[in-house]
């Protein structure tokens, strides 16, 4: 649930190979001109390939470093020299000639797979760089803006400025609806800074997406990511179906303890009551008497992590001394992962505190490390990646949930005093959890296909309307502030969303197949395979062998055995 970022800007348009992309592109391919032969096409993707290697590469290495050095120190000349490589990098894949070619190799129908696949993932590399140029510059000087807005920005409370730590503590632990509120309201106030750089965005956005013969940069995005807007919004339906009737469930209970501890009726609960900023996480109602995070207040995250992915065959020793993982001025205040060069120097950003929340923050971050070139076997450059966005986050994701296991805390080291309290606190708490966050990327998923599809309309009553509806929370009386902005992911990480809940959804079937395989029979919410180096082989086999050599829907029934569904992570919720 946290930002990846293992692509080169995960929030623009240089994704994952798409066939609805491939589709459109050959059909012009066969007005333009002749496809070369077979034996031609091979030449000209071998010289692709080399041209990437000694010209992309090096340049797409300089983007990472930029990310990475930008983010950990927040300095101004970090971010210029960022924004100078990215816009670098961009004329590269805004070569004419080169693209052209690309096309022309593509519609050969090479029949090599894996030559094939590379020659995929190029051309929808440099399709997305083929549009409005003046567009796509003022697009990577908008977002660099942004990013550095939200990276120094520092909540501020009474003339204090406060680290998201601290807005989080009130929200969490204060009985004053005005503190809360005032904490609540303080954290939004970046929106106000970003609404206006977030409107230019996106129209440039837009203009890109139809100069490249899309409707919209929503539904660019995911045609250069494998999938199709109407098939997303249909699953999202299905989830929707199958998760409302349990949510109000689950919120009923939640309102009430929530307005008992604020001492007002439910009638009156509002956004700063539900204890995350959005909504996104779960109130820690469901410990009763039980002292929750007590058991995880002297915790080393780090090394808990540490221990636990050396356990199951997949040490993370090099990832974590190459990574920055505790808080410091100008620095991001989100986490994230990257991969620097696809040959195993892979990093994460942290802002750790003993917690719960940074725990599991810090599995999934490693969830995302590992499946990337530290245990992706060798292969081609274009290949050594995960196999989707959403599959890195799939995994990421079941790796997370077992900071919420008192059997896997005790296995690593973690006390944890009345185990029965803990497990009758953490069944209804990680069901809730992955309601919660259901229900919230229904927000997100809807506004943002909603916001590029008519960014016109009235967006702060768009984004109410939805967090009504989907989350069922009262929108504040002032409804005209742009608090929709105040989200990163719709500035800096655009169109992603979606990819967080699909992630849910394979993550409930890889877990099933783990357990399956490894530990058969074992509760899949409750229990754990720490120290079962079979799991980790099983990773190794059956997800970070293919790289990103297959499509995701052909690698999620090659690791599950079953095509992508909501089902399994619906009775995961029962």
């Amino acid at each position: 649930m946290k930002l990846n970022r293992r692509h080169f800007l995960n929030h623009s348009t240089m994704l994952a190979a798409g066939t609805m992309a491939i589709h459109a592109t050959h059909t012009t391919l066969a007005q333009d001109a002749q496809p070369p032969s077979q034996q031609d096409a091979v030449v000209n993707a071998k010289e692709l390939l080399a041209q990437h290697d000694s010209v992309i590469r090096p340049q797409l290495y300089q983007v990472y470093c930029g990310e990475w050095d930008s983010n950990v120190t927040g300095k101004d000349e970090d971010y210029a020299k960022k924004t100078e490589a990215e816009k670098k990098l961009i004329s590269l894949f805004s070569d004419a000639a080169t693209f052209e070619k690309l096309k022309q190799t593509v519609t050969s129908g090479i029949e090599d797979p894996i030559l094939a696949r590379q020659m995929t993932i190029m051309l929808n590399q440099y399709s997305s760089y083929q549009g409005d140029r003046a567009a796509l510059e003022k697009i990577t000087d908008i977002s660099s803006t942004i990013a550095q807005k939200f990276n120094v920005f520092r909540a501020e409370m009474d003339g204090k400025a406060v680290s998201d730590n601290e807005v989080r503590d009130v929200l969490t632990s204060s009985d004053s609806s005005e503190k809360r509120k005032k904490a609540w309201r303080a954290s939004k106030k970046v929106g106000e800074q970003i609404e206006g750089d977030l409107a230019e965005l996106v129209s440039a956005r837009n203009t890109l997406a139809t100069s490249l013969g899309y409707n919209n940069y929503y539904q660019m995005s995911l045609a250069l990511d494998e999938q199709k807007d109407t098939d997303i919004l249909q699953l999202f339906d299905e989830l929707d179906t199958l998760t409302r009737p349990l949510f109000q469930k689950m919120k009923a209970e939640v309102d009430a303890t929530l307005a008992a501890k604020c001492h007002i009726s439910t009638k009156e609960l509002m956004p700063w009551h539900y204890q995350d900023p959005f909504f996104q996480e779960t109130p820690t109602i469901f410990s009763g008497n039980y002292d929750f995070e007590g058991v995880y207040k002297n915790i080393d995250c780090a090394e808990i992590c540490r221990k636990f992915y050396a356990g199951i065959g997949l040490p993370v020793d090099s990832i974590l001394a190459h990574s920055s993982l505790y808080e410091q001025p100008g620095k991001c205040p989100h986490a994230f992962c990257i991969d620097m060069d696809h040959e195993g120097d892979v990093r994460i950003l942290c802002n750790i505190v003993p917690s719960e929340r940074w725990l599991s923050t810090v599995l999934h971050e490693l969830g995302h490390a590992v499946y990337g070139s530290t245990y992706i076997p060798p292969m081609p450059f274009l290949l050594r990646d995960a196999a989707h966005t959403f599959i890195t986050e799939g995994v990421a994701m079941m790796f997370e949930r077992f900071g919420r296991c008192a059997t896997w805390l005790e296995a690593m080291g973690v006390p944890v005093e009345d185990k029965a309290a803990y497990n009758a606190t953490v069944g209804p708490m990680q069901r809730a959890g992955l309601l919660v966050f259901s229900r919230w990327c229904q927000v997100m998923v809807r506004f943002e296909k909603s916001m590029y599809e008519n960014p016109s309309q009235n967006l702060s009553r768009l984004w109410w309307d939805l967090v009504e509806e989907y989350q069922e929370i009262r929108r504040p009386d002032v409804e005209a502030k742009p608090d929709y902005a105040a989200k990163y992911h719709i500035s800096c990480a655009p169109c992603y969303y979606h990819n967080y809940e699909l992630g849910e959804m394979y993550s409930s079937q890889l877990r099933r197949a783990i357990f399956e395989a490894v530990t058969p029979g074992t509760d899949t919410i409750l229990g754990h395979y720490a120290s079962k180096k079979e799991a980790g082989q099983f990773m190794i086999d059956h997800v970070f062998a293919y790289g990103r050599k297959l499509p995701w829907n052909e690698m999620v029934l090659a690791s599950t055995g079953k095509p992508l569904s909501p089902e399994a992570f619906s009775e995961d919720l029962r």
